[in-house]
């Protein structure tokens, strides 16, 4: 498991209480599955994650090294506090954690 952070601001820097979803991809047609420990089937392939009164998110989730099939990556979508979707991006995340949303790099 590695936990996903991010800080949300607006244009002025004031926090922004938004939220962002992290939905599996590329998985195809098989059952996605996580080799965690037991290994289990992925019942829900996406996850909403609120931002706290200060506008940090923070969200555990299973690596993409840790699911099969293989290539799986999220798509990381960004919510402004009134609900507008801001952004979207491909991520592919591994190893263990905390790491910074802002510090990673998009996948095509």
């Amino acid at each position: 498991m590695l936990t996903i952070t991010c800080d949300l601001v607006d244009l002025t820097d004031s926090d922004n209480v938004g939220w962002v979803v992290f939905t599996l991809q590329n998985f195809g047609s098989s059952v996605p599955c996580a080799s965690v420990s037991p290994p289990a089937v992925l019942s829900s392939v996406s996850c909403k994650a609120m931002a706290n009164s200060s506008g940090v998110v923070s969200q555990a989730l299973i690596g993409n090294d840790q699911i099969s099939p293989k290539n799986t990556n999220y798509l990381v979508s960004i919510f402004s506090n009134l609900g507008a979707l801001i952004s979207e991006g491909k991520y592919s995340f591994s190893g263990s954690g905390t790491v910074d949303l802002s510090t990673l790099v998009q996948i095509p």
